[in-house]
């Protein structure tokens, strides 16, 4: 499920690679006991400017901009003042201070942002939070700063790779504080004191390398393969946050992916996230899908096309609909007349019925298949700007383009195919694909079966 209706996915993100060059202690070892309680507690970081979340979204032309900010480490009490200073080494752009985290207690929360100047910033909030910087541009990024902090509360910080889990249990143990964050190369992840401590004892190390790995399987069926500039990962972290919100399990929207405390298994627990987390896997989709080929009544199916490739990448077998009784479903579907049918208005397909389309595109032609669409979508400049809309406006067009790039990616004509699941369009739609001049399938796509 996804939080709020999408009638237009456009909206902002950004984000930023925070570099420590110098402090007392690194972000993610514990402070010594003075700088728990000292005011002067004092961080130093030089950060290199990036292109914002917006700029990464449309260059993988995907809806939702991911978390482009970056974590400092530190809390401010409301209405403490904290002291950051902000020298710029190249460049005279200046970072933006987020206060507070996306979704942290309400699903609609969102962090006070504050426009840092060049020299001394005097900050406070009345109802404080963790702290974030945020420095991008929709340009080329050229900028960097180096930004002190003077005040603030630190936090326990888990790095993978610098933090050890004896550190970890140290600063759980010792350190005053309401949330932790742990952070990987491609994951930010905040929980409550109450969460960190209930899954103190797992492998930090392997439930953050299993969430990056989450992140590496729904990219490789994504196309995101490093062979071209449209075809490189995005370059910011994916912020996973527990949320006190009781009206959402788990659920995406821009900047995050938000877990209620009862799903924090999901995240926290290891053998959870490899093994039984579709819903992690169906969230984390929702942020790699693309916009060319997402109509209304698929946004919640083809977000699986990622869900199924975490499930195959963990545990090297599709179960999710093997034996599932939708395969029987469809046998009566399709004796339905074809006038009748409707792709997305049956009420006999529902949402796994829907997906058994997809599927069958894939055991059909393979992961080469999705890759392939993916890449080929992402490189293609001649569809409508409909096409491209960050609107669900325009479905039979993406309806469309989804049967010409699937023609394409697959080297056959799936005109039948499309008319045989009750695709409902304009007949040049379909003579489009005729104008591929591509051979009909060997096989009968319809009768596959998981």
């Amino acid at each position: 499920m996804e939080f709020l209706i999408r009638i237009s996915k456009s909206l902002i993100i950004l984000f930023v690679a925070l570099d420590l060059i110098s402090c007392a202690d690194k972000v993610g070892s514990k402070p010594s006991s003075d700088e728990q309680t000292n005011n002067n507690f004092s961080l130093v970081y030089a950060i290199n400017e990036k292109p914002s979340g917006m700029k990464e979204a449309d260059r993988l032309g995907i809806w939702y901009p991911i978390s482009d900010f970056e974590a400092v480490g530190l809390y401010l009490p409301p209405g403490q003042p904290i002291e950051i200073d902000v020298k710029n080494i190249e460049g005279n752009s200046e970072p933006k201070l987020l206060v507070g985290t996306y979704s942290r207690y309400k699903a609609g929360d969102v962090p006070t942002t504050i426009n840092l100047v060049t020299g001394n910033n005097t900050v406070t909030d009345y109802k404080g939070g963790l702290l974030y910087l945020r420095y991008v541009t929709d340009d080329i990024p050229s900028g960097k700063v180096e930004v002190t902090f003077k005040g603030g509360e630190p936090v326990p910080v888990y790095k993978l790779g610098e933090t050890s889990h004896e550190e970890w249990l140290e600063m759980l143990d010792t350190m005053s504080f309401q949330d932790v964050q742990m952070i990987s190369e491609r994951t930010m992840v905040v929980v409550s004191k109450e969460t960190a401590l209930k899954f103190k004892d797992v492998s930090q190390d392997e439930m953050l390398i299993k969430l990056d790995s989450v992140s590496d399987i729904e990219d490789y069926i994504s196309g995101i393969d490093g062979s071209s500039e449209l075809h490189k990962s995005n370059v910011h972290k994916l912020l996973i946050t527990e949320t006190a919100d009781p009206d959402y399990f788990m659920a995406a929207n821009r900047y995050r992916v938000m877990v209620t405390p009862i799903a924090c298994d999901r995240i926290m627990d290891p053998q959870r996230i490899s093994n039984n987390s579709w819903g992690l896997w169906h969230e984390m989709g929702h942020m790699r899908q693309t916009i060319r080929w997402d109509w209304a009544e698929v946004d919640e199916v083809t977000v699986n096309i990622y869900s199924l490739s975490a499930l195959y990448g963990f545990n090297g077998d599709m179960t999710w609909l093997k034996g599932n009784d939708i395969w029987d479903v469809l046998e009566d579907y399709f004796q339905v007349p074809l006038d009748d049918r409707n792709y997305n208005t049956s009420g006999m397909l529902k949402g796994k019925g829907r997906l058994a389309m997809f599927r069958q595109l894939w055991m059909a032609f393979g992961d080469e298949f999705y890759i392939k669409v993916h890449q080929l979508s992402r490189e293609d400049n001649g569809e409508s700007q409909k096409v491209k809309a960050r609107s669900f406006k325009y479905g039979n067009e993406k309806m469309a383009y989804f049967m010409l790039i699937s023609s394409k990616a697959s080297g056959y004509n799936l005109r039948n195919f499309f008319i045989q699941w009750g695709f409902k369009l304009p007949q040049e739609d379909f003579d489009a694909l005729d104008a591929l001049d591509l051979p009909d399938p060997t096989i009968d796509l319809l009768k596959l079966r998981e």
